[in-house]
């Protein structure tokens, strides 16, 4: 555009302070492309995570559930194991009976018999509902099996076989009373925590 002035004289004049508008710019698309991935990667991962979980469900819906023993069952058939293994040494074979034990009144009363000493574990048992003859039979096998764990006291086969019929009857006699049907025993714990020292 080529604007001019007439000025006084009547000659023209350029008009020098007056510009023509800029062309208008092109505006750049936008790249959808990636965006129209990331989505689609996204309802994929929600497919795939969909179907994992319902294969999941279904998969522990259909397993067997694994029988829980009650606290005095788990301790018999500890015992009959311990019983059948005759060629256990002194040490080991009371490491392992204390520990059956130690894990059926730890079960049994909801106390954490396998974690405490003698010295802990006596005082706690008191606050339980064992009769004072059960606690002066728990007492004198503990003390005599430190004697062996711990020193250098040795058992002979009829002292053994002893110390296990006395843990047999403890369990048998404080043996929980069956529940009704629909409810749920509580858990047992595991026994086989022997030190790998004695296991010889």
């Amino acid at each position: 555009m080529n604007q001019t002035l007439t000025n006084a004289t009547g000659a023209a004049q350029p008009m020098t302070d007056i510009r023509d508008i800029k062309p208008i710019l092109p505006l750049h698309g936008v790249e959808w492309l990636p965006v129209v991935l990331v989505i689609l990667g996204c309802i994929l991962l929600a497919i795939l995570a969909w179907f994992a979980w319902k294969w999941w469900k279904k998969r522990t819906k259909n397993a067997s559930p694994i029988p829980v023993l009650l606290p005095h069952e788990q301790a018999f058939k500890d015992l009959d194991q311990l019983q059948a293994a005759s060629d256990l040494g002194d040490k080991p074979y009371y490491f392992r009976i204390s520990q059956i034990l130690r894990a059926y009144v730890g079960a049994r009363f909801h106390i954490n018999a396998l974690e405490m000493t003698t010295e802990e574990l006596l005082p706690a048992l008191k606050q339980t509902p064992l009769r004072r003859e059960e606690l002066r039979d728990i007492k004198a096998f503990c003390i005599s099996s430190d004697l062996v764990k711990y020193a250098t006291a040795e058992m002979g086969t009829k002292r053994r076989t002893a110390d296990h019929d006395l843990v047999r009857n403890l369990v048998a006699r404080t043996a929980e009373q069956p529940k009704a049907e629909g409810t749920k025993p509580e858990q047992t714990i595991a026994v086989d925590t022997m030190p790998q020292e004695i296991k010889r």
